[in-house]
């Protein structure tokens, strides 16, 4: 049942073919960061671990490549996150091995390097500028009314809905304190 985390990549593969990468990112990997748990993994011996957000930039990434490369325009800034990425990558190899540098590496590839690429290379235009900021004004609006019934109930929909996809998975437990006869 962990497989579902595939779905997103999938469609988000699919979806840069059939419009195009940029519109992959907005359309699917954005609302899938946004609103998927970022708790559940798929693990596979050997891999490392992907989550719902990671496994579909990976997609979104693949399919800008195969479609006419990422379109690289160096700044300074790319030289920042460079340094940054091999700074903490160099020190989690020195204090604790390969092994774990390895998968420092893929979590930050995946979650710093490949979003900011391909938010560089695609969202400069303007058209993709207002798709974005619109997608996340409505994606905020919506966790907000989420978030007014997960207030009044105690009760996180984020969490406790994909639980059940994710038998064997313990959900992190976070502790909260009741005030008034209202969670915080």
């Amino acid at each position: 049942m962990e497989f579902v985390i595939v779905i997103p990549a999938l469609i988000a593969f699919v979806w840069a073919f059939l419009r195009s990468p940029g519109h992959a990112l907005t359309d699917i990997y954005v609302p899938v960061l946004c609103l998927a748990p970022l708790t559940y993994q798929l693990t596979i011996q050997q891999l490392p671990e992907l989550t719902f957000d990671r496994a579909a930039i990976l997609m979104v990434a693949l399919a800008s490549a195969l479609l006419g490369g990422i379109g690289w325009r160096f700044s300074l800034v790319d030289l920042g996150v460079l340094l940054y990425v091999g700074a903490l990558c160099a020190s989690e190899l020195i204090n604790n091995g390969l092994a774990q540098a390895q998968s420092l590496l893929f979590f930050l590839l995946a979650t710093a390097v490949l979003p900011y690429v391909l938010a560089k290379r695609y969202l400069g235009e303007p058209d993709f500028q207002f798709r974005f900021a619109r997608l996340l004004v409505l994606l905020l609006a919506f966790i907000a009314v989420v978030s007014l019934f997960e207030f009044r109930l105690g009760l996180n929909f984020f969490r406790t809905v994909p639980g059940a996809m994710f038998p064997g998975q313990a959900v992190p437990r976070i502790f909260a304190q009741y005030r008034l006869g209202y969670e915080r």
